[in-house]
């Protein structure tokens, strides 16, 4: 079995509410575990405050948690029963900052070559490798032949590179990355989760990635934790994360999606009976119902497709399109159901349905329920 590249096991942190009291303190992190297999990277999502940041540090030595063990391969960096506490020097890593910090009076090839030439002269590379590995990295990060060029005189998307390439040039066992592209534009900010992505797999290196961010997170990760209250919520796949939320903050969080309460009236088979406010619904996305139990449904907008009433096919719901937003590649709509505003997504080539009434339908193998343990209503 691979030996996992990072193993983070029961971290806990508290910072003082300033009371002088302990019961006050704030939990930043709070029995946080997780793992991360060479070559994978995984990103902490959350809201400010959730503990994403937090966590991070812990891993890079710059925060000492209250309890807890991190372990990088087969080394223990930090275990607090037994006082072990590796600098961030010594834990062979590198991380990538929200703002660049690069050296403003260096070119862009003194800024890569940093990391390697303050190293004490006894482990110093030769000059010659030296410069050859950060001519590599630079190639990979797509700044070949800008070594010259004073690092000021770069866009912001060739510093974020450059920040990155600085990094890559130790060849570290783990890459930190905190929120790198939050002061990136939207434009900008979308090809650099591409570029990072391919660099990111091209080189195979393990990677934590930060980010408040849900886009970057389902475009660039192998898992994703969703994080809340210091707490890891639900830890799985883009695609697990989206399509089968386990509770409903990470349904909410998530993208968007429409969250009723029901009851569960019947359960045949694969199928189950539902009844909401709006009225009756069937789901095929569910486990361990038993009838009468409340739950939640959650639908995405994606998920319910609009028509006119036309009286082909009986629908599960009637309701009235009350605004919509034009979005470029689909249109938004809220549909109020009973007194109940519902979110649903159409193609871009609809159009003219404001004020008018329409038929919802919803597969019921894309209606996902969430057990009562899982649901906080």
């Amino acid at each position: 079995m691979t030996t996992p590249m990072l193993t983070v096991e029961g971290l806990r942190k508290t910072f003082s509410a300033g009371t002088g009291r302990a019961e006050d303190g704030v939990h930043a992190i709070d029995d946080v575990s997780f793992d991360v297999q060479p070559g994978e990277l995984l990103t902490l999502l959350g809201p400010s405050g959730c503990g994403k940041s937090t966590t991070l540090r812990a891993i890079a030595g710059l925060e000492h948690p209250d309890s807890g063990r991190i372990s990088i391969g087969d080394r223990t960096v930090f275990h607090a029963d037994s006082g072990t506490r590796l600098g961030p020097d010594e834990r062979g890593l590198s991380m990538v900052f929200q703002s660049y910090a690069i050296w403003p009076h260096m070119n862009v090839f003194d800024n890569v070559a940093f990391p390697l030439q303050v190293v004490p002269r006894r482990q110093r590379r030769p000059r010659q490798e030296i410069r050859d590995r950060v001519e590599r990295v630079l190639r990979t990060v797509e700044l070949g032949g800008l070594g010259s060029r004073p690092a000021t005189k770069l866009s912001g998307g060739q510093q974020q590179r450059l920040a990155l390439a600085r990094a890559l040039v130790t060849d570290p066992d783990l890459l930190l990355l905190d929120e790198p592209l939050s002061n990136l534009d939207a434009k900008l900010r979308e090809s650099m989760r591409l570029e990072l992505k391919r660099i990111q797999r091209s080189l195979g290196v393990t990677s934590i990635y930060v980010t408040h961010d849900q886009g970057e997170a389902l475009a660039l990760s192998s898992r994703i934790a969703v994080m809340d209250k210091g707490r890891i919520m639900q830890l799985g796949t883009p695609r697990e994360i989206y399509e089968a939320p386990t509770c409903e903050f990470v349904a909410q969080f998530i993208g968007t999606s429409n969250v009723l309460p029901a009851t569960v009236g019947a359960v045949e088979g694969d199928l189950a009976e539902l009844s909401t406010e709006v009225g009756p619904i069937s789901s095929r996305s569910w486990s361990d119902l038993t009838v009468g139990q409340d739950v939640l449904v959650i639908i995405r907008p994606e998920d319910i497709s609009l028509r006119s009433p036309d009286g082909e096919g009986a629908a599960h719901w009637r309701g009235k399109v009350v605004a919509g937003a034009y979005l470029g590649e689909a249109i938004d709509y809220v549909v109020t159901v009973d007194g109940r505003e519902l979110r649903c997504r159409s193609g871009p080539s609809e159009s003219g349905r404001i004020d008018t009434e329409v038929d919802l339908d919803i597969d019921p193998s894309r209606v996902h329920v969430l057990r009562s343990e899982g649901a906080s209503r």
